[in-house]
C-alpha cells in the first residue's frame, strides 16, 4: 500500500537521526535489522509481492493483533487473514497503537495472547 511505502522511505530518512539509537535498543546489529527490511520493502518488484494465497493453507489457529495507527500496515492485512483463514482466525485492532502492540499496549496484548492460547487449549470453552 502507498502509505506503508511513504511510511518505511521516510523511516529510512529518519534512520540516520535518531532512529538508529533507538532501534540499537532492540537490535543487536541494527544496521542490518533495519536496512534487511527497509531495503526489502523498497525494491523493485516488492509492491508484487502478496502471501494472501498461503494463507489458505494454514492448518492452525491465527491471532492477528494490528494497530490501527501503524505506519507500516493497515487494517486491510489483518483483514485478508480474518477472510481467509476464518472461523480459525482472531483478530484485534487496537485503537491509539502503532507499528509495536507488544510495547505500546502491553498489557492488552499480553491479554489477548493468553484468552487465544486459553482457547486454543480449550475450544470447548470449559
Amino acid at each position: 500500500e502507498d502509505c506503508s511505502i511513504d511510511a518505511i522511505t521516510a523511516a529510512g530518512n529518519a534512520f540516520a537521526g535518531s532512529l538508529r539509537d533507538k532501534l540499537a535498543r532492540y537490535h543487536r546489529h541494527v544496521d542490518c535489522a533495519f536496512f534487511g527490511w527497509h531495503d526489502s520493502w523498497l525494491a523493485s518488484g516488492f509492491r508484487d509481492w502478496n502471501v494472501s494465497e498461503a494463507i489458505d493453507h494454514w492448518k492452525v489457529p491465527c491471532l492477528a493483533i494490528q494497530g490501527l495507527d501503524d505506519p507500516y500496515g493497515t487494517r486491510a492485512q489483518v483483514d485478508v487473514i480474518a477472510k481467509r483463514q476464518s472461523p480459525s482466525s482472531t483478530v484485534h485492532l487496537l485503537e491509539r497503537c502503532q507499528h509495536a502492540p507488544h510495547q505500546e499496549q502491553a498489557e492488552q496484548t499480553m491479554a489477548l495472547i493468553m484468552s487465544f492460547a486459553e482457547a486454543c487449549l480449550d475450544p470447548s470453552g470449559r
